[in-house]
């Protein structure tokens, strides 16, 4: 789905995992992971890519116990995770999804661009 590069995207993004982790049957806990995990890939691309595009595409792709979900935007900033400075009010998302996830990972686009992917592991089939 695609969303205005804009703070109030995030949510947006937020709910739209909710609805669909829970039509495809994933557990409450599962759903709030996918949920903090897109949010934070979300916030990021708008936080450092809005200079850049206009437009962000979230997709969620289930697979056997996986579910990987893409933030894809046109921007140029690379997200690298760093030590939280534990008084910044910012600098934790990555390290949050690296959690949760264990795997992400930024894909470069042609001709421009880049999706950063975060695969959250379930012991659902």
């Amino acid at each position: 789905m695609t969303f205005l590069n804009l703070p109030s995207s995030v949510p947006a993004v937020r709910a739209l995992v909710r609805r669909v982790t829970a039509v495809w049957g994933y557990e409450t806990q599962f759903i709030e992971d996918a949920e903090l995990v897109a949010s934070e890939l979300t916030a990021n691309a708008v936080l450092h890519a809005q200079d850049d595009c206009d437009r962000l595409d979230v997709r969620l792709k289930p697979a056997h116990q996986r579910l990987r979900i893409e933030v894809a935007d046109a921007g140029s900033y690379l997200p690298h995770q760093k030590s939280p400075d534990f008084a910044a009010e910012r600098g934790r998302g990555l390290p949050l999804v690296e959690a949760l996830c264990g795997r992400w990972g930024v894909v470069l686009e042609t001709p421009g661009g880049k999706t950063v992917w975060a695969e959250l592991v379930t012991s659902e089939p």
